[in-house]
């Protein structure tokens, strides 16, 4: 070990002299005027090798070189005065050392001479002579000036624009390792510019991007994972890849990972820690980022609930020109949500989002235009816009899109593009689309009339708890139209709409005599419809006897009163009839009423007259369900 320790010693002793030595040497010769040690020895300064860093003494020593034309140095000394580093920063002095350089074909000071050009730095802006230097440097295998070169060309920036050329330089500078150029072509992949469109060679280019640190390729390897464009969908790992470009800065990939935290993809779900994303994304100016915060503010996600701060951030997006901020600003106006309610600001924010073809805002905009809010009213014009909405898929649009065909406001009448936009909508699941598509096959209107698609339609519709289907599927169920007439269905579904359709008073006038219809129906005598009065008549007791009096009124003003009332009568309606049709036709009908009374009838009465109508209402359940049974299955 003392041996080992003792070889170490000497070695760097060795090793200490060795570097003295070579300074010295350097020194030496670049006191006289050697350019080439002047140039090293600027080199170990720059650098801090084998010298403490110094950028005084580099731009010293560089400039003695350069001056005696040596090209590195030249160089070098551009990038001194471009970055101020041992000088005083200066574009013009950057401009003219690099040229210097250039000239002599350096590919480093041409690949930055060309960047002067690009950003008009020390010189007017110029993307042809940009274009010109890059490929000078890129010609001499420079990756960076190959890479922007590519830009070029995808851009159409001083030269013809041509993503062929683009992939081509991507491609030379990305096969040298260059990690900018391995995110642009895996960017042309994935887009299928200049090639065509491959996911899988996408991902491996991101890959080997995102493998040397570089953030945009990091947040696009977690863009593939996430939707599983060119890998298997996986939250985790894309949440893994936004997080590294985002602990890097990167501010598209701090909105990605707020989103995960957001809807829980990839990682636990965390409105707090997708405000915190949020916050450092949009304080980089990132306009989704800001949309979205709005939104955690203005639904009180992660932070409390505050309309006004949800208006300062939405309005930071729109002014960025986000559509989704500006169609939210617009509702913020229109609901006086942390501003002064406003239609006509609503208005003016819906156009500039509607502009950008955002359907939402589309589709708004052609409601102000057709109820003449925050606008002059124009049916046209709220039809265009609905048409716009409309063929992006918004399926409101499609519906309200169809009622103008139907009724012939905004544009003619044309009932048969009423039912082809009403179908669009809902077979994407519309509920408003597929109870007009319904009601236009119970009309025939537009399409040959078919009760049975008819109430198929209601039926998808009613499920989902749209309050006019309801109502109308309960009259197919009433009248058996496309269903067998049920009264116990019809109630059930009068009832639902009854609930879901409590602010339309029109709908719940139609249901309240729908139901008073099943409820108090014609009664005839002889008309064997009811079992208490075909029992009655069995044992000679007439329509206005003390025993239907008392059944009836029970009927009426206790059963009907209770919650599960109206559905109990609804189906002693419905199913009574087949009962008493099928005993009336048996020899013995005489006995099975006389046995109906002794079992059901002649309890449930002294039940009523002791007030115990819970008790009598549970027996009648069973009489009914136990005759059911017996004679109408």
């Amino acid at each position: 070990m003392v041996a080992s320790w003792g070889s170490t010693q000497a070695m760097e002793k060795a090793e200490r002299l060795e570097e003295i030595q070579e300074n010295d040497c350097l020194r030496l010769g670049a006191a006289k005027g050697e350019a080439w040690a002047q140039n090293d020895l600027g080199n170990r300064y720059f650098y801090g090798d084998k010298v403490e860093q110094d950028y005084r003494q580099a731009a010293k020593w560089y400039r003695k070189a350069a001056e005696q034309g040596n090209v590195d140095a030249q160089y070098h000394l551009g990038i001194c005065y471009n970055d101020g580093l041992g000088v005083k920063k200066d574009s013009l002095k950057a401009l003219e050392w690099y040229r210097k350089a250039a000239d002599q074909g350096n590919a480093s000071a041409q690949y930055y001479l060309g960047i002067c050009y690009y950003i008009g730095s020390g010189v007017e802006q110029d993307y042809r002579q940009a274009a010109e230097w890059y490929q000078k440097a890129a010609n001499n295998g420079d990756a960076d000036a190959q890479t922007h070169l590519g830009i070029c060309y995808y851009t159409g920036q001083g030269v013809k624009q041509d993503w062929t050329k683009a992939v081509e330089w991507y491609q030379k500078a990305a096969s040298q390792g260059n990690a900018w150029a391995q995110c642009n072509l895996g960017e042309c992949y994935y887009d299928g510019d200049g090639v065509e469109l491959d996911y899988q060679k996408a991902v491996e280019w991101f890959q080997k991007s995102a493998d040397q640190e570089y953030m945009e390729a990091q947040n696009h390897l977690g863009e593939c994972y996430y939707y599983g464009e060119g890998v298997k969908q996986n939250y985790q790992k894309a949440a893994n890849w936004y997080r590294k470009a985002a602990e890097q800065g990167l501010a598209k990939a701090q909105t990605h990972l707020g989103e995960c935290y957001y809807y829980g993809k990839g990682v636990q779900q965390d409105y707090q820690k997708a405000v915190n994303w949020y916050q450092k994304a949009a304080d980089q100016c990132d306009a989704e980022a800001q949309n979205e915060l709005g939104d955690c503010y203005c639904y009180g996600d992660g932070v409390e609930a505050d309309d006004q701060k949800a208006v300062k951030w939405y309005l930071k997006a729109a002014n960025q020109r986000y559509a989704w901020a500006q169609y939210n600003l617009g509702n913020c106006y229109s609901k006086g949500w942390g501003v002064e309610q406003d239609d006509r600001k609503a208005v003016e924010w819906y156009q500039k989002s509607a502009n950008q073809g955002n359907t939402w805002a589309q589709y708004n905009l052609g409601l102000c235009y057709g109820y003449g809010k925050g606008i002059e009213p124009n049916y046209q014009k709220a039809v265009e816009w609905y048409q716009k909405a409309a063929n992006n898929g918004h399926t409101d649009a499609q519906t309200q899109l169809g009622i103008c065909y139907d009724i012939g406001k905004g544009i003619e009448r044309d009932s048969k593009k009423a039912v082809e936009w009403f179908r669009k909508a809902a077979n994407q699941g519309n509920a408003w689309a597929q109870y007009n598509l319904g009601f236009s096959y119970s009309h025939g209107d537009g399409v040959e009339q078919n009760w049975p698609k008819a109430a198929l339609w209601f039926q998808k519709s009613a499920d989902q708890g749209y309050a006019r289907a309801q109502y109308n599927l309960g009259e197919c169920y009433y009248n058996g139209c496309g269903v067998e007439k049920n009264y116990l269905k019809a109630v059930e579904w009068y009832q639902k709409a009854v609930e879901q359709g409590k602010n339309d008073l029109e709908l719940q006038k139609d249901i309240r005599i729908a139901l008073d219809r099943i409820q108090n129906p014609p009664q005839k005598k002889n008309s064997g419809c009811f079992i208490t009065t075909a029992v009655c008549d069995s044992l000679n007791k007439s329509d206005d006897c003390y025993e239907l009096t008392s059944f009836r009124r029970f009927r009426d003003n206790w059963l009907a009163a209770q919650v599960d009332g109206p559905v109990l009568i609804a189906e002693y309606y419905d199913v009574a009839p087949k009962i008493v049709e099928s005993i009336n036709m048996k020899d013995n009908r005489d006995e099975i009423y006389q046995q109906i009374w002794h079992d059901y009838l002649e309890p449930c009465l002294v039940m009523i007259e002791k007030g115990n109508y819970a008790a009598c209402k549970n027996l009648y359940i069973k009489m009914v369900r136990n005759l059911q049974k017996e004679y109408a299955s």
